[in-house]
């Protein structure tokens, strides 16, 4: 599969991982872990031995090393053995690490796994790339990321001061390496709005509305960027990418418009003019209308 760099570095742009925390699981055989779906990310690393993933699809083992996750918060079961009865791992009883980890003993004394057992966020949740996402994603780092493994490992291991900070990077780092490794390599990753970023000229399109958002692009405009005529690009446009170019581009500029309120602070009277409104009136009906709130419900995360 020839790969698209341009493409790719689009699709990644504008989404990042927030808000990661995990559990260390020290886990001793027999035992099972039952994940119920949740609105989250949710991710498993293993560090040492190995487990049964099931619920999911196929069954398949996890072996050291490997990283698999869940991009919508589906459900799973991981397992010490095939068969093997299972409890809910939120109710189980754990110690508290720090403010984004905790630790879980588990099981029956018998052979020893140890995993790393995490959720995350997607920012913005609603962004085209997270929704194209397939259920669950397994895989292991390979080449210069291999790299990141041992690393990973010694610090779910043997913790020490600063574990917690390299351990929730680690894992973004390998949430992100994913998704790339599957844009790279997953003939899915060649459809909608992904396959519309591939094409040499709704690509075109689309790139120049995420780098600039506030300009006053049309119908018109962003056909002739595209070199296409304004009908044939309208209706692939809308077939590809799910939106018709306008709607497109009003839903881009309220996920921008709430990244700046939210993330960095701005007054929607200041980012009306940064996605393309010279009124905060005519944002704050936009914004209404796109999202269901109003631009004051987006204020500033609070620091952790």
């Amino acid at each position: 599969m020839i790969v698209d760099r341009s493409s790719i570095d689009e699709a990644l742009r504008g989404v990042r991982i927030s808000d990661t925390r995990y559990c260390r699981s020290e886990l001793s055989a027999p035992w099972g872990l039952e994940m119920e779906p949740c609105p989250i990310v949710t991710f498993h690393f293993v560090a040492r031995g190995r487990c049964l993933l099931t619920g999911a699809g196929a069954d398949r083992w996890l072996e050291p090393g490997q990283f698999v996750m869940f991009p919508h918060g589906q459900g799973h079961r991981l397992l010490s053995a095939p068969g093997q009865p299972t409890q809910p791992l939120t109710p189980l009883p754990k110690r508290r690490l720090g403010p984004q980890s905790t630790v879980l003993r588990h099981g029956d004394g018998g052979d020893s796994t140890l995993l790393l057992c995490g959720g995350s966020m997607f920012v913005p949740a609603d962004h085209p790339l997270v929704s194209a996402l397939p259920e669950v994603m397994v895989g292991t780092p390979t080449g210069h990321m291999a790299g990141v493994l041992p690393v990973l490992e010694r610090e779910a291991a043997q913790p020490s001061a600063g574990s917690e900070v390299i351990v929730t990077r680690l894992s973004d780092v390998l949430v992100m390496h994913t998704i790339r490794t599957w844009l790279e390599t997953s003939p899915p990753a060649r459809q909608g709005w992904l396959g519309a970023l591939h094409d040499e000229h709704l690509g075109r399109a689309l790139t120049l509305m995420h780098q600039a958002p506030e300009r006053g692009w049309t119908v018109a405009s962003l056909a002739a960027e595209a070199r296409m005529s304004r009908s044939l690009f309208a209706r692939r446009f809308t077939e590809d990418a799910g939106a018709a170019p306008m709607d497109y581009l009003t839903q881009l500029r309220m996920r921008h418009a709430t990244a700046l309120m939210r993330e960095h602070g701005l007054t929607p009277a200041a980012v009306s003019v940064r996605v393309g409104y010279h009124s905060p009136a005519a944002f704050a009906r936009a914004y209404k209308r796109v999202t269901g709130r109003t631009p004051g419900s987006a204020k500033a995360k609070p620091a952790d």
